[in-house]
């Protein structure tokens, strides 16, 4: 009785809907005390979902980046925590706050203890034939195991999840579940001509746009997470590294079409008030392109013109990636935040290149360490791989042949930890022909983390000279 007259006072404490932690906290209070009084569903229809969440918006976690606070307030719907919701609640509300919770654990960094309540969201959405819901948990499954480094359980799971978009006939989960596949087959891609899982991949994304382009005309390109994975396929068709171009003109055409892009839908993210992480995303694309375009510079002359572009457009992806880098902080994203710090690890490394400022030095060690220690510490293999890799770079540059020989050799150590037969999605659906992209590998062929492979041999060539 106690609980339960806490529960009635704090939820009357706050704003009806409120937008801060400050107001927010005696909602958050509310729901434990409702819960430990046994009003579970209440405290769902009443508090949790209409107010905290603001029903679909996810808004304790994209608009207010309180992830701790988010994972607090979940656990109280929790007979075992993250194995067992509480009977109070009905089976609808169990396998959400499953995937909820496992959602939540993942953006913790919490990536193992992620995957069992996100597995069994994803077989009472699949059982009871919530065909969007299930696509939604079926994707973050996907991304967790590609960051996990399981690249053929990604690509399965991806798979899944186009199937359950399109039998969910939802373009907005049409257009995710097919960029979701791109990417994990992206990262499977063993180099760019004629390889399969890359052309695949470019299919998918191309498809997703058009889909993009009907369901949101006034919106016609990809954004949001979708939008990132699609500039980063094409930006992997430039280097990072010092690879030499065949044409160097398509090279900066590809960047500064991906600056465009991210451009117009860092606007309209603005404008909408879009979710934290969206907004860190497009600070990162465009920090990157501009990092690309100086890399391409560096390539084509050193003479001093060119050494003023090469400063001035490294000025800018510095100040793009220190935004991305805050943003991805504030949003609580601990498994997305190794990506910022090794792309900013890269912006310092080539400004070394440029201006042998030691400075520089010590800033890409300091995020390189972070990220390492990140990884490390939530089983991140592929950001294990991507901070091996970029020590490689950074130790060739400083000419430390010897250093870059054995970071390189660890990058291709635990790239082969990544390789496993892959087994294939069989469609579950008699009426559904599946695109061209659903099946491009086949049952037991090794698939894993292959799309560094034409750095890979370029980083080897350049230290055995």
């Amino acid at each position: 009785e106690a609980h339960r007259r806490l529960y009635e006072h704090l939820k009357q404490s706050a704003p009806e809907l409120p937008d801060n932690l400050n107001d927010m906290m005696p909602l958050y209070h509310a729901v434990a005390h409702g819960c430990k009084s046994g009003l579970q569903q209440a405290v769902m229809d009443d508090v949790y979902w209409p107010r905290i969440l603001r029903r679909g918006e996810f808004f304790i976690v994209n608009k207010l980046g309180n992830i701790g606070e988010a994972l607090s307030t979940l656990s109280c719907f929790f007979e075992d925590r993250w194995k067992a919701p509480s009977k109070n609640l009905s089976e609808y509300h169990q396998a959400m706050v499953l995937g909820q919770g496992g959602f939540v654990l993942q953006a913790l960094g919490r990536l193992r203890d992620a995957t069992s309540p996100i597995q069994g969201a994803i077989q009472w959405e699949v059982d009871h034939q919530n065909w969007g819901d299930g696509c939604q948990v079926v994707s973050n499954l996907s991304e967790l195991s590609l960051t996990l480094g399981e690249v053929t359980s990604a690509v399965r799971l991806s798979e899944l999840c186009v199937e359950l978009a399109e039998r969910s006939g939802v373009a907005f989960w049409r257009v995710g579940a097919r960029t979701s596949l791109a990417d994990a087959l992206h990262a499977s891609s063993r180099g760019l001509a004629g390889c399969r899982s890359h052309e695949a991949s470019l299919a998918a994304c191309h498809e997703a746009e058009a889909m993009q382009k009907e369901r949101q005309p006034h919106f016609p390109l990809l954004y949001s997470f979708s939008g990132y994975q699609y500039c980063d396929l094409l930006l992997e068709e430039c280097s990072v590294f010092g690879v030499q171009f065949s044409a160097r003109n398509s090279v900066l055409e590809i960047v500064r079409e991906v600056r465009v892009r991210a451009e117009t839908t860092l606007e309209w993210l603005t404008a909408a008030g879009q979710d934290i992480l969206s907004v860190a995303l497009d600070h990162l694309t465009l920090g990157r392109t501009y990092v690309l375009e100086s890399r391409n510079m560096i390539l084509e002359t050193r003479d001093k013109h060119k050494e003023t572009e090469q400063v001035s457009a490294l000025d800018s992806a510095e100040d793009h990636l220190n935004d991305s880098v805050s943003l991805l902080r504030q949003a609580g994203m601990q498994d997305q935040l190794p990506r910022g710090l090794l792309y900013r690890a890269a912006l310092w490394r080539v400004k070394y290149e440029i201006t042998k400022g030691e400075s520089q030095i010590e800033l890409a060690e300091r995020d390189l360490t972070e990220a390492e220690r990140s990884a490390e510490r939530g089983s991140m293999l592929i950001w294990r791989i991507e901070a091996a890799l970029e020590r490689t770079r950074l130790a060739l540059v400083l000419g430390d042949r010897e250093q870059a020989k054995v970071k390189l050799d660890e990058t291709c150590e635990l790239i082969r930890q990544t390789e496993k037969p892959y087994q294939p999605h069989i469609p579950d659906w008699a009426d559904w022909n599946p695109p061209e992209y659903i099946g491009v590998f086949k049952e037991g062929e090794i698939v894993g983390y292959h799309c560094r492979n034409g750095e890979i041999d370029a980083l080897r060539q350049a230290i055995d000279q």
